[in-house]
């Protein structure tokens, strides 16, 4: 079996922008003993596409490439589900790339530029060894998917956790009750899931581990999102050889509906039993004498209570209930107010002042009716409540409607002598109080804004409506900056804070706010944006530089330094037909490399070597332009054709010619097959405020996805066109050094024209 596997073809997809260090690793790997199937791409994007069209077994990429990056198609692809085996290919020094690579899914990564030998039989082994684990564990999915269907089929809630009460394992109906997934339960402990109900649970656990016994048939509580259950439980111990319980397997019945039944009988005997004596109000039974004579009769806990009584106490049933009121005369008074009532067919209410056992008074509220209104005889049931805390606030009421009318004399003189601007606005917007402050900041009296909208003094006339559903969304606001506008137009910028003006009821009635001008502060804040981003962007610029000039020199290194190990194995192999074609290689990569360093250099000399800027008619550079690329223009057959009126520009004469030879080039090197005669045109326009020039053929033309791209150091849309690709990032450098911008103006098939802005004198 084993055989076998070692036997089985590995599909291998190999990813790098390099054509060299393709056919490099592809010769290396040739070479292995193992039963490699390599297909090769050149771009994140492509390999993509492969990976969707064919099976691999393992992807093999680089980090640094033109485009989509290493990192960017790792995560692609991780996000797209795939789980397949990743190696990523890293420059020498590039650890954080690397460790970044592994945080994203990677399973390995090489270094490029380490001894090729060694670095090609590392590769083999690491392909090997990741392909096999990724088979096993395909086959353990398939055994682990199979289990779990016959566990989630059983319509018994199943779970299995360790003797520490954590949990391997639950089935699909248990993490349907709790409505969690199933998977959420792996490790998590019991005190996690089921925080309440912890304690017991691992209190029966401990005891099962100890015993090594079954507990069969506990009766406990299950807490749901929808509600508590409860369930039935049997647990049975797992043992290892020496009898030493290992785990705990366990299975769960609900059997909450039998259970309601049970509480629901016995809360409905409890209330019964409950209800008069728990009743917040004192109840009692009033019995009717002749004549209209009224007598205690039984009372709950609570009445008892109110008049000082213990429970024990029951000597004053059969007494007259002029007892309880606080004078002979308050009993009179309301026993005729409660006859009035009576006489009327109507529930007597009353207040009165009433008396405790120990003689001290209370204000009472007491209701009578009768229990049967058509026999009188058979009494009444009075209802009592304590409302002396009711009369105490009633006269602290009006003690404090007092104080609060002082208060708010006090507070208008606050808010008008405040330096910051206080408004108050009702529920549609109207203005209802407006301070000094607000008059001198606005420019408007209080008599000009008061019942008129808000919405007219926010520059946005939307403003207004979204402070105010933030104000009843999240109660207040607390410095939130925006504009107003002053009588005259002027914009003032402004911090706001605020609040929920409501009545006693809670109900919202207007918005109080409280406004600070922070026109300078903003200046100021604004300029210093505006110089933390220019460093930012210089610094971004220089990282992007850095890291392109250290990926494209670094190439060739690479090249030269792969095939200097093959070429050292092919002399001792005598074989010469290789060793040229290795030198070959070589001598083609240090060409390349010398192209490179001399474009870097002359753009990193652009901005710090500068000819001083002059008024030139921009018509003389385009001819001086014209006469440096006479013989290309000849050769290639090209017509050219320029404006006669351009206008004077204020720039280094040289760069701009500079500028105006690379993308007169440009147009002749990518001028294609033409069924019509090639064209370059030279011209400019006036959009708006700005003057714009440009260079436009009739060429193959650009697609756009490629309009930011070409300007990229060292980007090429064709790889194997002569040039580094650094003449786009030398022009756009100038430009921008002399303050103007540059951009592509172009469709795949129709011709491009680059466009820039520079200062006019």
């Amino acid at each position: 079996m084993c055989g076998e596997e070692e036997q089985k073809e590995i599909k291998v997809l190999l990813v790098d922008d390099e054509p060299d260090f393709l056919a490099l690793i592809t010769v290396f790997l040739a070479r292995e003993k193992e039963n490699f199937s390599i297909d090769t791409t050149s771009s994140a994007e492509e390999g993509m596409e492969r990976l969707k069209d064919g099976k691999y077994d393992v992807v093999i990429s680089d980090y640094q490439m033109p485009g989509m990056n290493g990192l960017e198609f790792l995560q692609n692809l991780r996000q797209s589900g795939s789980t397949i085996p990743f190696i990523m290919l890293t420059g020498k020094g590039r650890e954080v790339v690397a460790m970044e690579a592994l945080n994203k899914g990677a399973n390995h990564y090489l270094p490029k530029g380490e001894d090729a030998k060694s670095m090609y039989g590392t590769l083999a082994h690491v392909i090997r060894k990741e392909v096999e684990k990724k088979r096993t564990e395909d086959k353990l999915a398939e055994v682990e998917k199979e289990r779990q269907i016959i566990l989630d089929s059983l319509p018994t809630m199943i779970f299995h956790i360790d003797r520490d009460s954590t949990f391997i394992y639950v089935n699909k109906l248990l993490a349907d009750v709790c409505e969690m997934n199933a998977a959420y339960f792996k490790g998590k402990s019991t005190r996690e899931i089921f925080s309440e109900e912890a304690e017991s649970y691992i209190k029966s656990d401990k005891e099962l581990v100890k015993s090594g016994r079954p507990k069969i048939g506990i009766i406990g509580e299950f807490r749901t999102p929808k509600g508590k259950r409860w369930v039935r439980t049997d647990k049975i111990p797992l043992k290892d050889a020496d009898g030493n319980v290992t785990s705990i397997i366990g299975s769960a019945v609900d059997i909450t509906e039998h259970k309601k039944a049970e509480e629901m009988l016995q809360e409905s005997e409890k209330l019964r039993n409950n209800i008069l004596s728990t009743s917040p109000i004192g109840i009692g039974v009033v019995e009717m004498g002749p004549g209209g004579d009224r007598k205690l009769g039984w009372t709950n806990q609570n009445m008892m209570t109110m008049f000082g009584f213990e429970p024990h106490e029951d000597h004053y049933i059969g007494l007259s209930t002029s007892v309880i009121y606080a004078s002979e005369e308050e009993y009179e008074r309301v026993s005729q107010i409660l006859k009035e009532n009576f006489e009327k067919g109507k529930i007597a209410e009353v207040d009165a002042k009433l008396k405790r056992k120990d003689g001290s008074l209370f204000d009472g509220y007491i209701t009578i009716c009768f229990i049967d209104p058509s026999d009188h005889a058979k009494g009444a049931v009075a209802t009592i409540s304590d409302i002396s805390r009711r009369k105490h606030a009633e006269e602290e009421l009006r003690t404090s409607e007092k104080q609060l009318r002082e208060t708010k004399n006090y507070l208008n003189n606050v808010i008008e002598s405040s330096a910051d601007t206080i408004t108050v606005v009702d529920m549609n917007g109207i203005v209802r109080d407006w301070n000094k402050s607000a008059e001198g900041i606005m420019d408007y009296r209080a008599d000009e804004v008061i019942g008129t909208s808000n919405s007219k003094f926010f520059a946005d006339s939307e403003e207004a409506d979204r402070i105010k559903e933030r104000v009843l969304r999240e109660g207040e606001v607390k410095n939130y900056r925006t504009t107003v506008l002053r009588k005259d137009g002027k914009p003032v910028h402004i911090s706001m804070s605020a609040s929920l003006l409501k009545d006693k009821n809670g109900v919202p009635i207007g918005i109080v706010c409280v406004s600070r001008d922070i026109t300078e502060q903003k200046r100021a804040e604004e300029e210093r944006e505006g110089l933390i981003k220019e460093l930012e962007a210089k610094n971004a610029e220089m990282e992007r530089f850095t890291y392109t000039v250290s990926h494209d020199l670094r190439s060739p290194l690479v090249t030269i330094h792969g095939f200097a190990s093959t070429l050292q194995n092919d002399i001792g192999q005598n074989n010469r037909e290789k060793v040229e074609a290795d030198l070959k290689f070589i001598k083609e990569a240090t060409t390349k490399m010398d192209r490179l360093l001399s474009d870097t250099l002359q753009l990193s000399r652009i901005g710090r070597v500068v000819n001083p800027p002059e008024d030139v008619p921009f018509g003389e550079l385009v001819q001086e332009a014209l006469e440096q690329t006479a013989e290309d223009i000849k050769s290639s057959g090209v017509e050219v054709s320029a404006a006669e009126d351009f206008p004077t520009v204020q720039v280094d004469r040289i760069r701009i010619i500079e500028v105006l030879v690379n993308l007169i080039e440009n147009c002749i090197k990518y001028r294609g097959e033409q069924p019509h005669h090639p064209k370059i045109d030279i011209g400019y326009r006036v959009d708006g405020e700005e003057t714009v020039f440009f260079v436009k053929d009739n060429g193959i033309g650009i697609d756009k996805s490629q309009h930011e791209k070409v300007f990229g150091l060292f980007y090429k849309m064709d790889r194997n066109s002569k040039g580094t690709g650094a003449g786009l990032a030398i022009v756009k450098r100038i430009i921008e050094v002399h303050g103007g911008r540059i951009w592509i103006e172009s469709e795949k098939g129709k011709g491009c024209a680059v466009c820039f802005a520079l200062p006019l004198t």
